[in-house]
């Protein structure tokens, strides 16, 4: 019977087989060309970024083209308070009679005049200052330089050097077979060191009699600084430049030019205590604190670190820094009081704004491929040029600052080879790339922080101290004891009054030891004063301590005068800071000398030992009524002479 179908071998079977083998063909085809059109798509087509909440964050204001967030403007009009552009602002008057910085291309410096509403002719640029620094190098390059004046500060140095670390010679810095002139070079930078080291600590034109001409040519840009960190605000602008993405980076040169006004002020501080006009001193110090403190009410976390360093700069100054001229009890007050008046800093949390704004914008730039040389940056993050979804990236980089906001993190993509065939997971891989460093950024910005609010309640106590010593004739005891010698209440408690807390010490029973029933409600007291911030400290703990020996300010229950001590004692340590925390009111808790003396990280037998939650070192308050941060690597013998008020020097 016929079937109907063509009989094998015949013309009609060979012409059905060539039909089928086309059409497989054509259908391989097309699902060849759709793999590699997916192919295509997936590896070197980019998907546009678009304006959403969760993508651009903002959806407004747009540029002229009306494709891409203007986020500059943004930001001037979420930062354009109308303080900024008066004389209320300190800010104004600085650029008013020093310009801004000559490296400001032109439309850069239009921008800022635009913000500060001021005229190219309203700056008239009619003060001049040379930082200190400068002073000298030009000074060492001049006939009028005098070597030996050098030549006894460097014998006056290598004799305390022979006092300090006795027969210990300190190793060479040059080998013996370096060349001649590579050591006079060493030379030479060790001279210029020997006279910058002399401003920091108090100093007379007997000592600097080249910095004559510095104080008369500087003085009236000094005092002008001083008076536009005492106004109201001190806004330094978001500028635009040529190049619109380069707002970002605009207050550099302008943060190292108000660094070395700081600088200035604290030599001419320094100075001034020298020569007994602690009156002015306090108005340097104040001047300094005051830049620095607005600096930090900034939303950016540059302008933060430069008023960070500004601030740990007048606290560096020591208003008691000289022997011969002791401050008052007025004085010391004065200084006291008008920096507890300053307003606090902003939160660290606030610059994550202008962080995210400004690595937005630089995400729309690479999307639209106006910076061609930035998206290469991003394509080798990304190990090759394959395409992204910029609205993928955008949005991952929102959740990396949401959860810093929060106070956590995302988790990065791990991206395996197979992964990246997936144009998601390229792109959350490149949002992660581009913020890796973020959460460092703003951990060590946070860090700084809290180590700013350690110097200042440190230097709190250790004026106090200061205050106590004009009262009563001696450092207070590190505790008092009862009629049997038994310790009742540690030196933290005898100062109350003196850091503004009158009405807890008078709820204290000072002839009742301070675990007595009484006295243990007041165990975890509120007190922020002793706590480091960055501690992480429960209510009534405390991480300050002071070091307790015969050859130290501190000893039991015996009362030392300052006046025990040589005068080499200037910066001699008072407070330090201990690894271990303990309660406030302990008076058995301290830091023995022969532990201290070894240096910090150093606990002996489960004794308090010196330590500190900040990296590198610690704080510690000195007799000058400074605080410095000293390094953990500071040579043991130089931090046991410093311990004890025989070396001056610190490092």
């Amino acid at each position: 019977m016929h079937s109907g179908r063509p009989v094998a071998g015949s013309p009609e079977h060979k012409s059905m087989w060539r039909r089928q083998l086309v059409t497989v063909a054509i259908v391989l085809g097309v699902i060849l060309l759709l793999l590699l059109a997916a192919l295509y798509v997936c590896l070197f087509r980019s998907v546009p970024l678009r304006i959403s909440k969760e993508t651009t964050f903002i959806t407004g204001p747009l540029k002229a083209g009306g494709k891409e967030v203007d986020y500059f403007a943004a930001w001037v009009q979420e930062h354009s308070p109308k303080i900024m552009a008066t004389d209320e602002n300190g800010y104004r008057l600085i650029v008013r009679h020093f310009g801004l910085p000559a490296e400001l291309e032109p439309e850069r410096v239009a921008s800022v005049c635009e913000r500060l509403g001021l005229r190219p002719e309203d700056i008239r640029a009619d003060v001049s200052f040379e930082p200190d620094d400068e002073y000298l190098d030009a000074y060492f390059a001049s006939a009028d330089y005098d070597e030996s004046l050098v030549e006894a500060l460097m014998r006056e140095k290598e004799a305390e050097d022979a006092l300090v670390y006795g027969e210990t010679e300190e190793p060479d810095v040059v080998g013996e077979n370096e060349a001649d002139e590579w050591e006079r070079d060493l030379d030479e930078i060790h001279r210029r060191q020997i006279l910058t080291e002399q401003l920091c600590g108090p100093w007379t034109l007997d000592d600097l009699p080249m910095m004559e001409t510095w104080l008369a040519e500087n003085s009236e840009a000094l005092d002008l600084v001083a008076r536009a960190a005492s106004k109201p605000a001190f806004m330094v602008p978001v500028s635009r430049g040529a190049e619109e993405e380069s707002w970002q980076w605009d207050f550099v040169g302008e943060g190292m030019r108000l660094r070395e006004f700081a600088r200035g002020l604290c030599a001419r501080a320094y100075f001034r205590i020298g020569t007994g006009d602690l009156d002015g001193a306090i108005d340097d110090i104040l001047g300094i604190r005051r830049l620095g403190v607005h600096l930090q009410r900034s939303d950016r976390s540059l302008p933060m670190l430069v008023g960070i360093a500004s601030e740990g700069i007048g606290c560096s100054v020591g208003l008691a820094g000289s022997l011969d001229h002791p401050p008052t009890n007025e004085q010391i007050r004065r200084l006291l009081n008008e920096s507890r008046q300053f307003p606090p800093p902003a939160p660290v949390s606030q610059t994550l704004r202008f962080d995210r704004f400004t690595q937005l914008d630089a995400i729309q730039t690479a999307a639209s491929a106006q910076d061609p040389l930035f998206y290469e940056e991003l394509s080798k993050e990304r190990r090759g040029r394959f395409a992204c979804d910029w609205s993928i990236v955008a949005t991952r980089m929102n959740e990396h600052f949401d959860a810093l906001l929060a106070g956590s993190r995302v988790t990065p993509v791990a991206l395996r080879p197979i992964d990246q065939l997936s144009i998601r997971k390229r792109s959350m891989a490149l949002a992660d790339s581009f913020t890796k460093d973020q959460p460092t950024v703003y951990e060590a910005l946070e860090g700084a922080m809290n180590r700013r609010a350690c110097v200042e309640r440190m230097q709190s106590i250790v004026l106090a101290m200061l205050l106590y010593h004009n009262d009563h004739g001696a450092l207070p005891p590190a505790h008092t004891v009862d009629a049997e010698g038994k310790p009742l209440h540690s030196w933290r408690v005898l100062l109350l009054p003196y850091l503004g807390q009158q009405g807890l010490y008078d709820k204290i029973r000072l002839d009742e030891p301070w675990d007595s029933p009484h006295n243990r409600v007041f165990h975890e007291a509120d007190v922020p004063f002793y706590q480091c911030p960055a501690a992480d400290l429960t209510a009534g703990r405390t991480t300050y301590a002071v070091v307790v020996g015969p050859n130290v300010p501190f000893e039991g229950a015996k009362a030392k005068s300052l006046s025990d001590f040589g005068p080499k004692s200037g910066n001699m340590i008072l407070v330090v800071e201990c690894q271990q925390d303990l309660c406030w009111m302990d008076p058995g808790q301290d830091v023995p000398e022969s532990v201290a003396a070894l240096g910090m990280y150093r606990p002996d037998g489960g004794n308090v030992g010196i330590g500190s939650p900040h990296p590198g070192g610690a704080n510690f308050g000195l007799r000058s009524g400074a605080v410095s941060f000293i390094s953990e690597t500071v040579h043991s013998l130089l931090f046991e002479a410093i311990l004890q008020g025989k070396s001056d020097r610190i490092p």
